[in-house]
């Protein structure tokens, strides 16, 4: 749910607002980034079973990069055909669709802390 918040970051580009609200929406996207990065580093280490901890990290690591290199590739071409504006606009309907669809598994609803 924390990761939700990241979405006020490219709204608030998209938006083009007085300054002190872009540099609020910036600091709202980066505290929920960090506050979820915080927690899914937690939940990685004391959930997943030791002797695959490092194979499941590599590919979760590999799969992040791979993905950022791959928007930012995707980007330019994007923007020469959409407004810019309109693709921080569905950068921001993605990350709160993605943020709901995670929400719809059952197993993530459940995820409790280690030992509860």
């Amino acid at each position: 749910m924390a990761l939700i918040g990241f979405a006020a970051v490219p709204l608030s580009v998209a938006l083009e607002p007085p300054l002190a609200v872009l540099v609020a929406g910036h600091l709202l996207g980066g505290v929920s980034w960090a506050f979820w990065s915080v927690m899914w580093s937690t939940s990685v280490q004391t959930l997943v079973a030791p002797e695959v901890l490092n194979r499941v990290t590599a590919y979760e690591v590999a799969g992040s990069v791979s993905g950022v290199a791959v928007g930012q590739n995707l980007v330019g071409p994007a923007a020469s055909v959409v407004e810019p504006r309109d693709l921080l606009l569905l950068s921001t309907a993605v990350t709160v669709a993605v943020c709901a669809a995670v929400l719809l598994i059952r197993p993530v609803r459940r995820l409790r802390r280690a030992g509860s």
